[in-house]
């Protein structure tokens, strides 16, 4: 369900422009540490396609 305008924070309410949703057909994560691990799993659990990016292969 969409927020209402009065429902949103005052920092959006001054941009009408401003989407409620956004679809995500893919989500990179820069990072392979426990949070962008977790929400990598997370998407891709969502069936959201994940891309992984670390500095070496070994972080992986």
């Amino acid at each position: 369900m969409p927020s209402s305008p009065s429902t949103r924070p005052k920092s959006l309410l001054a941009c009408p422009r401003v989407p409620n949703r956004i679809l995500l057909s893919a989500l990179p994560i820069l990072g392979a540490g426990a949070m962008g691990g977790g929400i990598a799993m997370s998407f891709a659990n969502a069936g959201i396609p994940v891309t992984l990016i670390e500095t070496s292969e070994e972080q992986l």
